[in-house]
């Protein structure tokens, strides 16, 4: 199954909730804390110069969609470097698949749990091929739960700080 990818700005555009949605304001909290605080973080750390940090912060697509409390979200894709990062968000909790070249060889401060393999079901919006084991199986390919932006936060330094070795 081929997936359409869109830029994250033009997919907001096409997909604005409803005013009258309770959570519509989340939608726009979540999407201005992936586009500014985590690209912002990955930028930061692994861009050399200003063209690096506008490149990887145009490199955020959309790949599908999902929806939670009646607000159509996104499935985020980033690819940087050897590492592809797949993610999303229903206002409880984050899915986060990582595809690597390389292992990702990190402790990960207990951020999620390693060992659990998370069921394609609980990541809404996901296609299939992109729903992988846990990381103790596999360190080039896992899906992990993690659960807030703080955490979320935590997982890209870390994941920053290598990819940055790579």
């Amino acid at each position: 199954m081929s997936q359409e990818k869109t830029t994250l700005r033009d997919w907001c555009q096409s997909n604005e909730p409803a005013e009258n949605l309770l959570f519509k304001d989340v939608f726009y909290k979540q999407i201005g804390f992936i586009l500014d605080t985590l690209v912002g973080l990955l930028a930061s750390s692994l861009a050399s110069s200003y063209e690096e940090y506008t490149e990887i912060r145009d490199k955020v697509v959309v790949i599908a969609k999902h929806s939670s409390k009646s607000v159509i979200l996104p499935v985020y894709q980033i690819s940087l470097r050897t590492v592809t990062i797949t993610m999303r968000y229903n206002f409880y909790d984050w899915k986060v698949s990582i595809e690597s070249e390389n292992e990702i060889e990190n402790d990960f401060m207990e951020l999620f749990d390693q060992t659990t393999k998370i069921s394609s079901c609980y990541c809404e919006g996901f296609p299939e091929n992109l729903v992988f084991g846990p990381y103790e199986k596999n360190k080039k390919q896992f899906t992990c739960e993690i659960k807030n932006d703080y955490d979320l936060y935590m997982f890209f330094y870390i994941l920053a700080r290598q990819m940055k070795e790579m």
